[in-house]
């Protein structure tokens, strides 16, 4: 296009810009922020509460994960860094899996959880929770589930696809295609009994749930993803 119409002026529209964005438009013309958006009532306001302080066991596992969380943002988002992002997100998830972290992290959760519906402060209980990996998932899950048994039968569902790899319990959890698009249907509706949803790249973006008003991060997300992802909650 820029051959073509050599003389033309360009002008790009994005909800979620990122920084290539600049280099194939140019400098950014005008901003409309979060806070003018809520100010207009077009998007509601996010209240972020960090719990990592409540959850780990060791302080040295939070500055591990800070420490990777500096390595993030120094490296940006550059495709030549990929593999050396991989062998990071391997390393975050050692201690992401820990088993007592998991423990911990299930039954700050499961409190955080109820004590929510408990006061009307989730209109309906719908609530996601974002992982790092699939084997995090699962492990989440059997634990929130050794807490709270009765939320196993509706409650409480992994939405993941599954591999022929898993073990049995999880391949059957999973189900196939059709299952997933019955528990999309379940989970945006207000009246189901399908209240938390465990993801881990499904659903994050593009998935809108209006009942939807409670996120749990335990994920590294950056930029537009980010972004993205939070707005399931809007």
């Amino acid at each position: 296009m820029h051959e073509s119409f050599p003389n033309a002026t360009y002008v790009g529209f994005t909800g979620t810009p990122i920084d290539e964005m600049e280099q194939v438009f140019g400098d950014v013309v005008d901003t409309y922020t979060m806070k003018e958006s809520v100010a207009d009532g077009i998007t509601v306001n996010l209240v972020y509460e960090g719990r990592a302080a409540k959850v780990f066991l060791d302080h040295k596992k939070i500055q591990e994960i800070e420490a990777y969380y500096a390595k993030c943002e120094a490296q940006g988002a550059n495709e030549n860094q990929i593999e050396q992002s991989k062998k990071a997100v391997t390393n975050l998830e050692a201690i992401l899996r820990d088993p007592d972290v998991i423990n911990e992290i299930a039954k700050d959760f499961v409190a955080h959880y109820e004590q929510r519906v408990k006061e009307g402060a989730s209109v309906l209980g719908k609530a996601m929770f974002v992982c790092s990996s699939r084997h995090i998932a699962y492990d989440l899950y059997k634990q929130i589930i050794s807490l709270r048994p009765e939320w196993e039968e509706n409650r409480v569902k992994m939405v993941m696809t599954r591999s022929k790899d898993d073990e049995q319990r999880l391949y059957e959890l999973l189900g196939g295609d059709d299952d997933r698009k019955k528990l999309d249907g379940l989970f945006k509706d207000p009246e189901s009994e399908f209240k938390i949803a465990i993801v881990v790249y499904m659903w994050i973006t593009g998935f809108d749930v209006p009942c939807l008003d409670t996120m749990y991060i335990d994920k590294p997300l950056q930029k537009h993803t980010l972004v993205q992802t939070i707005s399931r909650v809007n």
